[in-house]
């Protein structure tokens, strides 16, 4: 699997190939004690791959590859090193369908939770991606997964200076302005509020 994910899965004649490795791989890593063979074994940087390529269903299926990958924080290094940047390229494509931009902004939020990686992840571009994806976004549930991230960032003492600085309260703000004549809102609308505030 991992080493068909590491060819260029776009020129081969059938794109079955291309759906079905990262979506095996993802099956797999729904056990965490595959995690660190799947690791030792390169696995990574074969979703680094699967992720750059064309088709919709297999870049889906390798985000949410690392969005398992991400919900263990000893993983948090190793993708911190090896993937946010292509994380963060995916989650900020503009023909990236919402549920991949989800499962990105899913494994976003699980390194930001991490106390260790929060700088790190400031510092690979992590905050800039979710303010960009929060004040572009026509999704709500897209923003509110954005939002989350900038919370998780936020519990820590350091970067509040930077989230200030960055106009990061301006964009929560602009987030959440919804028309006076909206009655009643939304589950989404309420999800995204409750992340901002």
């Amino acid at each position: 699997l991992i080493r068909l994910m590491k060819k260029n899965l776009n020129t081969t004649k059938t794109i079955a190939y291309c759906r079905e490795a990262p979506r095996a791989v993802s099956n797999l890593l729904s056990t965490p004690l595959c995690h660190d063979q799947f690791i030792e074994l390169e696995g990574i940087e074969a979703l680094n791959v699967a992720v750059q390529g064309q088709d919709k269903e297999c870049i889906y299926a390798a985000t949410l590859a690392y969005r398992k990958l991400a919900a263990l924080s000893s993983n948090h290094v190793r993708i911190m090193e090896t993937s946010v940047q292509v994380i963060i390229a995916n989650l900020l494509r503009h023909e990236c369908d919402v549920r991949t931009q989800l499962q990105a902004a899913i494994t976003l939020t699980e390194l930001a939770s991490n106390e260790g990686m929060k700088l790190l992840c400031v510092g690979n571009g992590v905050l800039k991606a979710a303010t960009s994806l929060l004040s572009r976004s026509d999704d709500e549930t897209v923003k509110a997964a954005s939002a989350k991230i900038l919370r998780r960032l936020s519990t820590s003492s350091r970067l509040k200076p930077l989230l200030f600085q960055q106009s990061v309260p301006s964009s929560l703000f602009a987030a959440v302005e919804f028309s006076r004549d909206d009655v009643e809102l939304l589950s989404d609308d309420v999800e995204l509020l409750s992340q901002c505030a």
